[in-house]
């Protein structure tokens, strides 16, 4: 009679997935964490550097949503282009209602017509434009006798 124990047996491993069961497939996805996960690790960093403390448990339910609508627009299927607009706009929002959008382009400098650069009361205002774009040289302009 043969006995058999445990240490002879071997668990019977799925042929289609040779790093065996529970994992997946590709190993480069062996984090183990979830896009989501990550999504809000990455968001509670950014949010307590930018606003220097812990987010309270609203924005902490905010940002699980964030985290959830981004790994959902990551997905490589099952979401049309549709549904990534809608998902992009409602990330924006959320985003920017948490503090954390980026900051908006600079503004271009208010444009000063030919004819006020020249004479008049806009004379003045375009040397203090050029003093200020110049770091404020001495106080000189261009054009100015010595």
């Amino acid at each position: 009679m043969s006995e058999t124990t445990l240490e002879n047996t071997k668990p019977v491993r799925d042929p289609r997935n040779l790093f065996g069961s529970g994992r997946p497939r590709r190993p480069s996805t062996w984090t183990g964490q979830t896009a989501r996960q990550r999504h809000t690790a990455e968001l509670i960093e950014k949010f307590t550097l930018t606003h220097g403390r812990s987010p309270d448990v609203v924005e902490k339910a905010t940002i699980a949503n964030v985290s959830a609508m981004m790994a959902k627009s990551n997905a490589r299927h099952g979401v049309s282009a549709e549904q990534l607009v809608r998902l992009s706009n409602s990330i924006d929002r959320l985003v920017a209602r948490l503090g954390l959008a980026p900051k908006p382009a600079a503004t271009k400098p208010a444009h000063i017509p030919m004819r006020d650069r020249t004479y008049g009361a806009g004379r003045e205002a375009f040397e203090e434009h050029l003093r200020q774009r110049a770091g404020g040289a001495a106080g000189k302009t261009p054009g100015d006798p010595a």
